[in-house]
């Protein structure tokens, strides 16, 4: 593993949201949002960025649920959907937006995914990829249960296929790291561990590793950790 994360990624940012709107036209835009999750920024790409209409994508059923059922803006809708089969018309879309989403798409539906994000774009429409880096304290801990590793190699080989296959060119390309804090231990099995997109299973051995390698980054203030991440921002061609 790395030691020296900065060398890497020498870019410190608390709020990715500013790096997003310096890459895309946010502004009176159509956003899908692919993998939306909560829909915290799917939210925000409608109230802050000023988007025409933010449509927020998830096929975690469970989740999905709570993000319709919950108070949204106007040009804000959320919908059951997979990347591989989205349910809109073709160049309908201005940007596009996948944050921590493409390594949750299965490798064989990759490609499929990637075409479909193409047809639904407008010529010069945006794709901003958002993907955490295999590497980092966070990482070390979190792969004790959850090893992403084969998903997140594969997803950077969709994207370079994507690249080779002249579906998107690549405008830009940036590296950067932000903290993720959690108060203690209980909070941190409350965030990342059980969560509804991933039916973990834990037995008490398993929990036990999990905590001790979590402890050893706990102080009175919590456990603070970096996580690299990656964005490419992609051009439909």
């Amino acid at each position: 593993m790395t030691t020296d994360l900065s060398a890497i990624f020498p870019l410190f940012l608390d709020d990715e949201f500013a790096l997003l709107a310096s890459c895309v036209q946010l502004d009176a835009a159509q956003v899908l949002d692919i993998g939306c999750g909560k829909g915290d920024t799917t939210r925000r790409m409608a109230a802050d960025g000023g988007a025409k209409r933010v449509t927020g994508i998830e096929v975690d059923a469970a989740q999905h649920e709570k993000n319709a059922s919950a108070p949204r803006p106007a040009n804000v809708d959320f919908r059951l959907c997979g990347a591989e089969a989205l349910d809109l018309s073709d160049a309908s879309i201005d940007v596009v937006t996948m944050f921590k989403s493409l390594h949750h798409v299965p490798a064989q539906l990759m490609a499929r995914a990637f075409s479909e994000i193409r047809r639904v774009l407008m010529p010069g429409g945006r794709l901003y990829i958002s993907e955490p880096a295999y590497d980092g304290p966070f990482n070390d801990v979190m792969r004790i249960f959850h090893d992403e590793g084969v998903v997140r190699a594969q997803a950077t080989e969709a994207i370079a296929s994507a690249l080779k296959d002249r579906l998107f060119l690549r405008e830009r390309q940036v590296m950067f790291y932000q903290r993720i804090g959690f108060a203690n231990f209980d909070e941190f099995r409350r965030r990342m561990m059980h969560v509804t997109h991933t039916d973990h299973r834990f037995n008490p051995e398993l929990v036990a590793r999990i905590e001790e390698a979590y402890a050893a980054h706990q102080s009175p203030l919590g456990a603070h950790f970096i996580r690299p991440m990656r964005v490419d921002v992609l051009v439909k061609g």
